[in-house]
């Protein structure tokens, strides 16, 4: 007989002041001013929280922030089997909107080896969400840039298979993109999943450092209308030569908006690109890789 499909661990609802295992309020001029801009201040200490976490869609104006993602951590394990599905295997849900998160990694610590499975270590679904310095740890289905608009600077990006993927509007700015998986043959970094041809979704990666050992494409098409930008990147030898699969997109890959713009590194080289990349002009692409792109009304300036 085989042993029941372990239940799902309910995550640690985040309320809007400090709880559970990572908080403490910090006081001083700074303080004040958050409190100012009504946003809740939850400060994590040195350490590693062994805990699904989720700040419900009704709790907003949260500010997190840990001594650094080296040293502030918050893991978990879950993956994708009988009794969980693939949103309830994120460590740390977000869930809320107007959100802003520093010096923090999110790690989930599933390791299936060549038998994968679905383990988020985010699912960012709320509007004007921020990351700064932060890491983000996976195998498969990393970072699940779900829904609205957001805004990663300086992170650390690391999987092996779709391990940036959603329907987000979003801008990595900055960041080091790393495809490691040592047991596969091959990944994928993104799989953006735009669902028409009208919606303002998509992934820019701007002055992004893109690396790693597992040979990868940069990404496939979760759907036709997939749209993903990398913008004046670093990119490394590691990325496979026709650099896109069209995946969902196959017979359609027209309606895919793949970009690589002034991009470098030895993985940079476009010669042996999909002929369906597209090849827009800077005055095409600037509307994308402006910070307006996600942040028309000025809401990153009004976050602390």
């Amino acid at each position: 007989m085989k042993p029941a499909a372990k239940p799902p661990r309910k995550p640690l609802l985040l309320q809007s002041q400090p709880t559970g295992r990572c908080s403490r309020r910090k006081e001083g001029d700074e303080g004040h001013e958050r409190a100012r801009l009504n946003y809740s201040f939850v400060g994590c200490m040195d350490l590693d929280s062994r805990e699904k976490v989720q700040i419900p869609k009704h709790k907003g104006f949260i500010m997190l922030e840990g001594e650094g993602y080296e040293q502030t951590s918050v893991e978990w394990g879950d993956h994708v089997n009988g009794s969980i599905t693939t949103s309830l295997t994120s460590t740390f849900r977000f869930s809320g909107d107007n959100i802003v998160v520093k010096n923090i990694a999110f790690k989930n610590t599933y390791d299936g080896g060549v038998r994968l499975g679905q383990a988020l270590a985010v699912l960012v679904e709320g509007d004007k969400i921020s990351f700064y310095n932060c890491g983000f740890y996976g195998i498969q289905d990393t970072v699940c840039d779900y829904n609205g608009r957001h805004y990663y600077k300086n992170s650390y990006i690391q999987g092996a298979v779709d391990f940036i993927w959603g329907v987000g509007q979003s801008i990595y700015e900055e960041c080091t993109i790393a495809s490691i998986g040592a047991d596969l043959t091959h990944g994928y970094i993104t799989a953006q999943g735009r669902m028409k041809e009208t919606d303002s979704g998509g992934f820019v990666f701007k002055s992004c450092n893109v690396t790693g050992s597992l040979k990868t494409y940069l990404g496939r098409a979760w759907t036709p209308y997939s749209r993903v930008i990398f913008y004046r990147s670093f990119i490394a030898g590691m990325i496979i030569p026709q650099g896109w699969d069209p995946y969902n997109a196959s017979g359609k890959e027209w309606l895919t908006d793949y970009v690589e713009f002034g991009c470098s590194g030895p993985g940079s080289r476009t010669s042996g690109r999909v002929k369906w990349m597209k090849k827009p002009t800077y005055d095409q692409l600037k509307q994308f890789i402006d910070i307006s792109y996600i942040d028309s009304e000025g809401w990153l300036s009004q976050q602390p």
